[in-house]
Parts: structure tokens; sequence; C-alpha cells
């Protein structure tokens, strides 16, 4: 297993040498190597070193404490197999450094764990836009200062909340959260708080769920945040409040509160976003967050830096594909194509289970079980079907299989016992009738499917592979009355007779 440094030196000598004989063969060379041009003469037998090329440099850290007590070093001479102090620059410094260039970090690698073993995220600076950087929670939550006298006085003069009124508590919610939005999911858990009972238990029975309440009141609340908050269509919320006037600052008729008398936020400049890319979870961050990473168990393990002279153009913003040749970007959409058919194939076989059908017709009952009607032959048909999928959609395909199948059909999972077949529960779901004339087709049945209680999936029901399921019409077997359920399972008892 590599780290990421031996990671990046592996990469960039592959890119080098898949680069030979093309425009960019010196692309590799241009943006990371660098030479080393070392004029150390050993006073004793006159050796020059010569230069060396290099991708990478190599500090040694064991019992140091900074990097410059690890370059101050012992140089070997190869000739003399002396060792000589070798500083590649002066540390003290009297006049400025000249520099061309200036540089602006860009990304940082992060390594979370021990020397043996850990994991790696990555946090980058979104230089064209790509990404949809929203806040954090808590910079919607602006610092208030202590309420004075006269404020506590208005706040007790509201009007008091209309409890039995759903329209009435949110709006309230909302108005009194200072960002004037709320989560989606935190909305339940607020309403609580402040009325003392959940909303399932005071407002479902008359108003349905709280989100198709919120939607049947489009004309009061509205989503924003890509639908994760909700807020009021008369007062939507502002991430910047702008500020009072002169006038409104000397009025004693009414108190500011403490969002009008912040000072508007400077506005973000272009590219100053920075994401945390941990696997397949993208975060936002904030530049800030980058001083954590330097100390404990979880460190900043390698910086990248770029030119802050580089400006990226108007055309590359909010454009992923800019400046990539199409056939790269071809090659990567038959790569993802692969990848997602192979990902499909992996989840069908992974979620395919082997079920064994029991026809009514095949079966009677004797001695509280159902026996086959002929033993020499084995009465089970096996179906190989995707767990992922519906009852109603197992039915369908069996219902199918079976042409000459008149009446209604059900699913009952069936137990093996030393009597025979034992039915327990039924999977839950409408039943198809012979009211159905034999010429239906395949898109009439789904449809009929879609509108019974069908739509659990036979994960969800309980269905795994070797599962036994009798089908029939949920009734009689043979003119019998079946009994199921576990009250009526039979038993078998084992007497033993004392001699």
């Amino acid at each position: 297993q590599h780290d990421v440094q031996e990671l990046n030196r592996i990469l960039f000598s592959a890119l080098e040498h898949s680069l030979v004989g093309t425009s960019g063969s010196t692309f590799i060379q241009q943006l990371y190597r660098a030479t080393i041009v070392n004029s150390i003469v050993c006073k004793e037998c006159g050796n020059i070193t010569q230069r060396q090329d290099f991708l990478h440099l190599t500090a040694c850290v064991c019992g140091l404490s900074n990097l410059e007590d690890a370059l101050w070093n012992m140089y070997c001479i190869n000739n003399c197999l002396n060792f000589i102090n070798k500083c590649p620059f002066s540390f003290h410094q009297t006049s400025g450094e000249e520099c061309d260039y200036s540089y602006e970090l860009f990304s940082v690698i992060i390594h979370k764990g021990g020397c043996y073993g850990g994991h790696y995220h990555v946090y980058i600076r979104d230089v064209d836009e790509l990404g949809q950087w929203e806040p954090h929670e808590e910079e919607y939550k602006p610092k208030c200062p202590k309420k004075t006298k006269e404020e506590v006085k208005i706040d007790t003069c509201e009007p008091k909340l209309h409890e039995d009124d759903p329209l009435s508590v949110i709006t309230t919610i909302i108005t009194q959260e200072p960002s004037k939005s709320v989560l989606l999911d935190q909305l339940g858990q607020k309403l609580m708080d402040k009325i003392g009972s959940s909303w399932s238990k005071k407002f479902r029975k008359h108003h349905g769920p709280i989100g198709k309440f919120l939607q049947s009141h489009n004309d009061v609340f509205m989503l924003v945040s890509n639908g994760s908050r909700v807020a009021l269509k008369a007062n939507p919320p502002s991430p910047v409040t702008k500020p009072p006037s002169p006038a409104e600052q000397t009025s004693p008729s009414r108190p500011s509160s403490p969002t009008e008398t912040r000072d508007p936020e400077p506005k973000d400049k272009q590219g100053s976003h920075w994401f945390d890319l941990n696997d397949s979870t993208v975060t936002p961050i904030r530049e800030s967050d980058i001083e954590k990473q330097f100390q404990g168990k979880e460190s900043a393990y390698m910086l990248f830096y770029r030119k802050t002279q580089l400006h990226r153009p108007r055309e590359a913003l909010h454009n992923p594909q800019y400046k990539v040749p199409l056939h790269l970007t071809q090659m990567a959409h038959e790569e993802n194509n692969k990848l997602q058919k192979m990902r499909e194939e992996f989840e069908a076989v992974n979620n395919t289970v082997e079920l064994r059908l029991h026809l009514a017709l095949n079966y009677r009952l004797q001695n509280g079980a159902l026996q086959p009607v002929t033993k020499e032959q084995d009465c089970s048909a096996a179906l190989s079907f995707d767990r992922r999928r519906t009852v109603g959609d197992l039915r369908l395909a069996i219902y199918q299989m079976q042409e000459l199948w008149e009446g209604d059909m059900a699913l009952t999972v069936a137990k093996s016992l030393p009597a025979g077949l034992h039915l327990s529960n039924t999977l839950t779901g409408g039943m198809i009738t012979d009211k159905m004339e034999r010429s239906i087709t395949a898109a009439y049945l789904m449809a009929v499917a879609l509108f019974t209680d069908d739509g659990v999936s036979l994960c969800g029901a309980g269905i795994h592979t070797n599962t036994d399921l009798f089908v029939w019409n949920g009734k009689e077997v043979c003119g019998v009355t079946i009994r199921t359920g576990s009250e009526w399972e039979p038993v078998l008892l084992t007497v033993v007779r004392l001699s």
C-alpha cells in the first residue's frame, strides 16, 4: 500500500512516460521537476559534487524539531567518505527576498490515522466555481447582543400564539429564527419545543403530513437551499441585511434589531470557496478550517500551491469541460458507462434471490399440513427474482408464468415441517381476480398493481433466498379451508413410553 506522496511520485512518472513523443512531453518537467546544483568542494581530496534532478526533497526528521535543523545535516563525500556541514541556503537574510512570483494555497491532502493505517481526504479550492457552496447552519445565527429593557417590553407585548392553528405555529417558529428559515428535518422538533406536542399527535389527523401541509400553503411558505429549508414568502431569508440609514439609527420610536446594526459582509471573491472531498461526500468548508488540520491525529499531509498571477477566464466558470480535449471527455463518459453497467450487474447479482414456488393445485391438506398430491416428483418451481422489486412485481411475474391460472392469487410464506408445509404469513397486497379477462395486457396488470398495497419491496417484506412461497387463492386448497399463522402450526410430539 502506497501513501499519497508515493502515489503522487508514481503518477508523475507515469504521466511523463506517456507524454513522450507528444507536444506535451516536457509538461511534467516544466511544472514539477527541478535541479539541485551543489558546488561542494572537499578540502581533503578536491572532489566537486555534480548537479542532481529531483521531483521531491527528502529531509531527515528523526530527533529534530523543525525543517531548519533537518537541512543542517552532514554531507558525505563519495571520494574520501568524509562528512562536512551542508546547508543549501542561508537562514539569516538581511534584505528582502527577490521573487518574481507569489503563490497561494490551492489544495490540502489530509491524513487521518497513524503510521500503519488511516484515511485520506482533501480540501480543495473551487477556482472555477463548479460546486454549490452554502454556509454552515451555525453561520445563519448572528451573535445577538443582550436585550435592553425596552426590547424586553416590546417582546412581551407580542400577540399570544394560537397553538391550535398549525399555520400560526409554523409561521411564528420561522419568524423567530435569526435566519428567517428553518431546516425541514428540524421543523418537527422546533414545533414540539414550541407547543409541547408533536405534529403527528396534534395536527396530522386533520392536516396530513407536515410536508403536505407546507405544499398546500405554498402561498405562505417556500423552500430554499435546494429544498432543505422552509421560509416565509412574505419575508424571505437574506444572507446580507441592509444597514439602517442615519435617520433610522437616531429614531427613538423603534429600537434597531441586531440584524439591522450588523455591517454587510464582504462579498466573497471569485474562487474563494473551499470543499472537503471525503470519498463520496463533498461538504463546503471555510478557509479557516484548514488551520485546524496541523495538529492532532488528523493532519495536513501535502499542500499544493498555485501562482496568484494565474486568473481563470470567464469561459471556465461553471464549466467542468473547459479546455478538456474531446477524446478525453468521451473516454471518461465511456469509462463511467462501463462502471455504471458493472455496478448494475453487481447489484443485480447481489440482490437476486432464489424462490421456491408451490402451486396449490399440487397439494392437499393431510394431518393438519399441506402434503404434495404426488410424492414421486418435486412439486416446487424455482424462480430467480430481484429482492429490490416489489411484492406486486412478483405477483405479476408469477401470474404471467401460470397462463392457466384462474381466480384470485395470494402469495403466502410456507414453512417446511415434518408434517408438511404450513402457511405462516401472506404477503400484503391486493389479488388479481378472475373478473379480469384472459386477454388482459401486462401493462394493465402493472397499472392494477400500482393501486394495490403491493408497493413494499421483497427485502422489506422479509423475503430472502430459498424462501418457500405458496401460490393459492388465499382461502382454501382442494375445497378445504386452510388456517394460517403460527397459532395453527402443527406440533411434533415424541412420546416416550416407560417399560
